[in-house]
């Protein structure tokens, strides 16, 4: 089924670049709308420096519209729960599924429930639940029932145990890189990290031979229609 919304959930501000920057690019260039939900305030993102130590909230949020506005993401939503504290729970539950709700996208992609911090694998689970819940013709105060079409799961520095899909971004590597850069606020608290999405890029890109791509699984309860 063609895309024409994609809703991504990310724990933190940079997961949307690390794990697949590339192909929200792509995904714009082409006219997909895309929705980018930001699940912690990304509090405790300093570094021993602490340079960012008084305004690292401000800083991160600015620095993730600056991002938005050059990958061309349409709407960012920031639930600012505290990092390294984003909980499976029902408040939380019910926020996904009003957002999902709301926007109706075609696809959306969140963390890998394999991944190891905390606020990544509790958001994974969340965004699960919610995309079968949010068809379900209850809680209505949370918005009409929708069916969200397919959820995928984008590694950021876990890979994935499995790759169902990926997307060559040859000709956006470059872009990613430059989007890294432009959360500075994080360049020592992910020292390096430059090299490492280089890498797997190129790794990924083998699978399906071209330079560089980027990697998804299937990460639903629910199957996709198929049109034949």
């Amino acid at each position: 089924m063609p895309i024409n919304k994609l809703l991504m959930f990310v724990a933190h501000h940079d997961d949307e670049v690390i794990s697949c920057a590339g192909t929200i690019k792509k995904l714009a260039d082409q006219g997909v709308e895309i929705v980018v939900v930001f699940a912690t305030d990304g509090s405790t993102g300093v570094d021993h420096t602490n340079n960012f130590k008084e305004n690292i909230v401000e800083t991160r949020i600015n620095e993730s519209k600056k991002v938005a506005k050059f990958l061309g993401i349409n709407k960012t939503i920031d639930w600012q729960v505290e990092c390294q504290k984003f909980k499976n729970n029902s408040t939380n539950l019910h926020k996904a599924i009003k957002v999902i709700r709301e926007e109706k996208p075609c696809l959306i992609i969140t963390h890998d429930k394999s991944e190891k911090h905390r606020d990544h694998v509790s958001l994974s689970n969340i965004v699960r639940e919610a995309s079968w819940k949010a068809s379900e013709d209850i809680m209505p105060e949370l918005g009409v029932p929708y069916r969200v079409p397919d959820l995928w799961a984008f590694e950021v520095v876990d890979q994935l145990d499995r790759v169902d899909f990926c997307v060559d971004i040859t000709d956006y590597i470059h872009i990613k890189l430059e989007a890294m850069k432009m959360y500075s606020s994080q360049e020592k608290v992910v020292s390096g990290i430059e090299k490492y999405i280089e890498g797997v890029s190129m790794s990924r890109g083998y699978l399906i031979g071209v330079n560089n791509a980027e990697a998804f699984k299937k990460n639903t309860f629910m199957p996709a229609e198929v049109f034949l």
